[in-house]
């Protein structure tokens, strides 16, 4: 499990060191899960007991509308976070769902053991709570997108954010991510890759 959990570490490392007794604090700490690909890490009701590394996999964050519609939010590769931040640190349940699209793994903490950890090490906590802030900002420019950009605007940020990601990502995944139908999608797609070639 330690080569699992050094994968997390070398993560962490880009942005910090990190001591050895800081290390086995990580160790201690997150646990490592697997999922098979289509099973849920979070259903709308529950509560979001763990936030969650992903070491390899897919996810898709995404809610249920009142017609049944689903509306993906997020995706989560390879050295991505996962979670529900609200329910996570305010105890509630959450309206999300998250589920895997390909067979995965992930190095996943509870609050308390998060906590903990950052109590411990001081030079992790502001590396935390500065991705908090950046997924914040990333969760309000989304909001931005979706309300004052057009349909063509929002694939070019989506391009943006997920380039190297969309040959694992299927067309209905990324049309409900931007808003529109797969049919509407899959012509704005061709549209836009004919306009890319043009210029």
């Amino acid at each position: 499990m330690s080569i699992k959990h050094q994968q997390l570490i070398n993560y962490l490392e880009c942005a910090v060191s990190l001591p050895e007794e800081t290390q086995e604090i990580i160790r201690e700490c997150f646990m490592l899960r697997r999922f098979k690909k289509g099973q849920y890490i979070l259903n709308e009701g529950e509560f979001c007991r763990y936030n969650n590394f992903v070491l390899q996999g897919a996810f898709r964050m995404f809610i249920v509308d009142e017609n049944f519609k689903e509306h993906n939010l997020q995706f989560a590769f390879n050295n991505w976070w996962i979670g529900d931040p609200k329910s996570f640190f305010n105890d509630v349940t959450t309206r999300l769902n998250i589920q895997c699209f390909e067979n995965a793994e992930v190095l996943s903490v509870t609050k308390a053991n998060q906590e903990k950890m950052l109590e411990s090490c001081p030079e992790l906590n502001s590396l935390f709570r500065e991705k908090f802030r950046n997924s914040m900002i990333r969760s309000y420019d989304r909001i931005l997108s979706l309300i004052g950009s057009n349909a063509q605007s929002r694939y070019k940020d989506f391009l943006e954010t997920y380039p190297q990601y969309l040959h694992r990502l299927p067309n209905q995944y990324i049309a409900s991510y931007i808003g529109v139908t797969p049919e509407f999608f899959s012509k704005l797609k061709k549209e836009y890759w004919q306009q890319s070639k043009a210029s």
